[in-house]
C-alpha cells in the first residue's frame, strides 16, 4: 500500500493542498499492481501452442522501452510510461487533478495482447483502494484503447508485433 504525501500552502486563512511525488508515486503503484498479480492467463505461443502465465512472473512489465524488444525478443511487454499530469483550478483553494497514464501491451500474438490487456484492466480495477488516501481519493478509469501491428527488422524477414495502447486517468480533487 503506498501513501499519497500532501504539501498544504497556507495563503491567509485558506489552505491548499498538492500532492508531493503524485506522478512517481502513481507509476510505482500501478508497476507494484501488474507485478504483484498472480491470476493465470492461457496464452498461445508462435509455434500453435498455448501455455499459462501470470503478470507476477512470466511477462516483462516495465517503466521503459528495453533493449531486447527493438531486437525483436523477450515478448511480452507491458511499458507503463510517466504520467502527464492536467490541473485545473476550482476555486480559490481548490483544484482538480487529472492523472493519464499510458499503457503499452506488445507480444507476437494478437490475441495474446487482448488477453494481457483485459488482464491489465481487471488488475488495476480490482486495487482501487491502493490510489487512496487521508483526505482525497485517486480513482481510475479506462478511457480508451487501439490495438495495431508494427514491423521490427529481423535478419530473415519482417515480423510483426501486435501493439496496444491503454490510457487510464485518475482524478484528484483537493
Amino acid at each position: 500500500m503506498f501513501s499519497w504525501d500532501k504539501i498544504s500552502f497556507r495563503l491567509g486563512k485558506m489552505t491548499t493542498t498538492y500532492m508531493s511525488n503524485a506522478i512517481q508515486t502513481l507509476q510505482s503503484s500501478i508497476l507494484s499492481i501488474l507485478r504483484a498479480d498472480t491470476t493465470s492467463l492461457t496464452i498461445a505461443y508462435a509455434d500453435g501452442t498455448t501455455g499459462t502465465i501470470k503478470l507476477s512472473a512470466d511477462v516483462k512489465i516495465l517503466d521503459g522501452i528495453p533493449v531486447d524488444m527493438l531486437k525483436g525478443i523477450g515478448f511480452p511487454y507491458i511499458i507503463v510510461h510517466t504520467p502527464e499530469e492536467s490541473t485545473e483550478r476550482l476555486t480559490f483553494s481548490k483544484h482538480k487533478t487529472e492523472f493519464t497514464v499510458h499503457i503499452e501491451i506488445l507480444d507476437r500474438r494478437e490475441s495474446n495482447v487482448r488477453i494481457l490487456s483485459d488482464e491489465v484492466k481487471n488488475a488495476l480495477d480490482s486495487n482501487q483502494n491502493t490510489t487512496k488516501g487521508s483526505g482525497y481519493t485517486l480513482f481510475g478509469r479506462r478511457i480508451r484503447t487501439n490495438i495495431n501491428s508494427v514491423s521490427l527488422p529481423n535478419e530473415e524477414k519482417m515480423k510483426p508485433i501486435w501493439h496496444m495502447n491503454m490510457f487510464f486517468t485518475y482524478l484528484w480533487s483537493g
